[in-house]
């Protein structure tokens, strides 16, 4: 786990086929599930976040100049260039068997 996620009140991080694992044990099937996100997401936007500041004040800060077209170059990179099969951003669809 980065810093940064535990400054925004993420406790843990979970293994791939992990999630589908525990719902299934719990009466709950797996429809279909997508792990995205490389290689601009993770891990190169989420080392880079890392780096920056941890609170508001200084996140604002950091969007002038230089951090905005940062910013912007990392959102477009993220948005366009980063796999939809491959990564480590989840999202699952379940349904109660």
């Amino acid at each position: 786990m980065r810093e940064y996620e535990k400054r925004h009140g993420h406790y843990r991080n979970f293994q791939k086929g992990e999630l589908e694992a525990f719902f299934n044990g719990k009466g709950v099937r797996t429809v279909k599930t997508y792990y995205a996100g490389f290689p601009f997401w993770s891990p190169v936007t989420r080392d880079i976040l890392n780096l920056m500041p941890g609170d508001s004040i200084d996140a604002q800060k950091s969007m002038r100049g230089g951090g905005r077209f940062l910013s912007l170059l990392l959102y477009y990179s993220y948005r366009y260039f980063s796999s939809v099969h491959i990564g480590d951003q989840f999202m699952g669809l379940f349904e109660k068997a």
